[in-house]
């Protein structure tokens, strides 16, 4: 019942940040809004990490299962892209290595300040 109770939280912070999407007048995405939510109310105590730990666990260890429908319409839609795919791939391992060299500056910086702060 608790991981229910957390979900119904996390989906609740995602209605929510949709609602301020569909209102604000410039195109923003509702999920982004609800983690931006999610962080602030981190980050002003309001929201306690053990209010959410349990399931965000759950939907972490369960991430591949949420894979699933798209892959499947994809490849339901295979002939949209057949003429297409060396562009697909090429948009895939550009946008997976930019992900990854973006994550390697994000924890480098964040280890820097981190042993800069010890420092002191």
């Amino acid at each position: 019942m608790k991981i229910l109770t957390q979900l119904a939280l996390i989906f609740g912070l995602c209605l929510a940040g949709e609602a301020i999407a569909a209102v604000l007048p410039i195109p923003f995405p509702g999920s982004v809004l609800a983690m931006l939510l999610l962080l602030g109310l981190l980050l002003c105590g309001a929201l306690k990490e053990r209010q959410v730990n349990d399931a965000g666990g759950w939907l972490l260890d369960n991430m591949a299962f949420f894979f699933l429908p798209p892959s499947v319409a994809l490849l339901e839609q295979y002939q949209l892209l057949a003429g297409k795919l060396w562009q697909f791939l090429a948009v895939c391992v550009l946008s997976t290595l930019a992900t990854f060299f973006a994550a390697f500056a994000a924890v480098s910086l964040t280890m820097k300040l981190m042993q800069r702060r010890a420092g002191k």
